[in-house]
């Protein structure tokens, strides 16, 4: 359910908004629920965590980076066996 209210923005806020929206191909009033969503969810207790943002971003040809991040995080391997190959 929605709940509607009138905000007041300054003229260039409100413009900038409008800019802002149109780029991303929404309407003002859906930019400002997802703006007021990450907002809050940034004030929640402990806040976002920062690590988040690098997620997704390197891109690296080795296949076992979650099996053996031991090895590229710290440069040594724990005493696990070898992953088996399909």
């Amino acid at each position: 359910m929605i709940q509607r209210f009138q905000l007041y923005f300054p003229v260039e806020l409100y413009l900038r908004l409008k800019d802002a929206a149109a780029r991303r191909g929404t309407s003002i009033a859906r930019f400002v629920r997802q703006a007021a969503e990450k907002a809050l969810a940034d004030d929640s207790p402990g806040g976002a965590d920062p690590l988040d943002k690098i997620v997704g971003k390197g891109r690296s040809r080795d296949t076992d980076l979650s099996y053996r991040h031991d090895k590229y995080l710290y440069g040594w391997v724990k005493d696990v066996p070898p992953k088996k190959k399909r």
